[in-house]
């Protein structure tokens, strides 16, 4: 056994993560100016205009599906790779390292189910981050 460190994100987790921190980035900035017209306001809100401030309130609420569909992607990204590929992320994760055999193992052909879940998680991430999601 040996242990592995230096490894991070492959490619697309890292856009992932850069996505999500994009997003929450656009929710906190949307939150400080936003105004709900009752009872809460965002602590900037009177540098703007009313109308501008109802307008990231609009944004803001909006955002918020699209944090929660990214986030859910990243989970269902990490269960897909302990169940598909039988790769544990999150125990390195939270240990700082990643134990892996001197054997070199051949890699796991994706059973085909995976991709029409993957292009289905995507639609359903695209519909929540739109808004266009029935209420």
């Amino acid at each position: 056994m040996l242990f592995r460190s230096g490894q991070g994100h492959n490619p697309l987790g890292a856009l992932s993560v850069l996505a999500i921190l994009a997003v929450l980035s656009a929710q906190v900035l949307s939150g400080l100016f936003a105004n709900d017209e009752i009872a809460f306001s965002g602590p900037l809100a009177r540098w703007v205009s009313d109308d501008t401030s109802i307008w990231l309130t609009g944004k803001h609420r909006l955002l918020a599906y699209g944090v929660y569909a990214l986030l859910g992607l990243h989970v269902l990204a990490i269960v897909a790779y302990r169940f598909i590929k039988r790769e544990d992320l999150v125990t390195p994760m939270v240990l700082g390292h990643q134990t892996v055999s001197t054997e070199v193992a051949a890699p796991a052909a994706a059973p085909r189910w995976a991709i029409p879940l993957a292009i289905f998680g995507a639609a359903a991430a695209a519909v929540l981050a739109s808004g266009l999601w029935p209420r």
